[in-house]
């Protein structure tokens, strides 16, 4: 009589391993794609607030001083305030108009891999 034994064939197994390792490939891509996702969306919060910064301290200057704010702004205000800087963090002021006055905030950065990214804000402000 022969005994009946129980248990897992060669092939069996190495499919049971293929289906395993393909399972951790892909959690480890989804997990290296997290850590991405989630640094692009710091640097975008850090540069929203570096705009809105700009934007406050723009706001605290005398009307007739605005115009003259034009052009690129010192980074190294941002430090001074206690915040930390984007990588390649360049943030550019562009004013037009009379009464109201146009301000645009634009703040450009890079992410992983050089590119290239930014943000822009505007707003109007008149002589009180």
């Amino acid at each position: 009589m022969r005994q009946k034994v129980e248990g897992f064939t060669l092939p069996e197994l190495l499919f049971a391993a293929a289906v395993l390792a393909f399972v951790l490939v892909s959690l480890l891509f989804i997990f290296t794609s997290c850590l991405f996702l989630d640094e692009s969306s710091r640097n975008s919060t850090l540069a929203t607030s570096h705009a809105e910064y700009v934007i406050e301290d723009i706001k605290d200057t005398s009307f007739a001083q605005i115009p003259a704010m034009a052009g690129t702004w010192d980074t190294s205000a941002i430090t001074a305030a206690g915040l930390n800087p984007v990588t390649g963090e360049s943030i550019v002021i562009a004013v037009s108009g009379v009464n109201p006055l146009n301000i645009n905030v634009t703040v450009n950065w890079s992410d992983r891999g050089n590119r290239s990214r930014s943000i822009s804000f505007s707003t109007l402000i008149t002589e009180p």
